[in-house]
């Protein structure tokens, strides 16, 4: 498979305020982008796997997405991840509760939490981003290639990059 496109992380803001003593509003405006041009490969800031969904996470609370097996596809393709280089996760915001990402109890995917039992929690309509595109985080086969997701009939939105070897 082939895999080419960007990925940006990006706020464009103005923030105005007018104090007690000014003649007029102050300004100030924030633009910021952080772009990542994805080629097709499997080096430094390249790609060639990737994934992308809407899942409801099941009744009985969560589920593990195994990064490594191959259950997960794209274009009828069973996709396995050697290394993530980018997580992006959306809690929809007609959800009635959260979602929890990462911290399975066993064969956990580390990536960008930085421990087994770390955690990021998401409101209804919350983002997480993560990216690390030079050199990925590793995804090893049986022993650190579950990401967890954990929030009884909640829905999200994830896209997975990264690499197959």
């Amino acid at each position: 498979m082939s895999l080419t496109g960007q990925v940006t992380a990006q706020a464009q803001v103005t923030q105005t305020a007018q104090g007690a003593t000014d003649l007029a509003p102050s300004s100030v405006a924030l633009n910021y982008s952080s772009p990542w041009q994805i080629t097709s490969g499997v080096g430094a800031n390249q790609a060639d796997v990737s994934y992308q969904g809407q899942r409801t996470v099941p009744g009985g609370g969560n589920e593990d997405l195994d990064l490594a097996a191959g259950n997960l596809s794209t274009l009828g393709v069973a996709v396995t991840f050697a290394k993530i280089k980018l997580i992006m996760i959306e809690a929809l915001g007609s959800n009635t509760g959260t979602l929890t990402i990462g911290g399975a109890p066993t064969n956990t995917f580390v990536g960008p939490f930085g421990g087994p039992t770390f955690t990021v929690v998401l409101p209804a309509g919350g983002v997480f981003t993560a990216r690390a595109a030079n050199a990925g985080w590793p995804v090893t086969a049986g022993t650190g290639d579950l990401l967890r997701i954990t929030g009884a009939n909640q829905v999200y939105k994830i896209v997975l990059i990264g690499t197959s070897a």
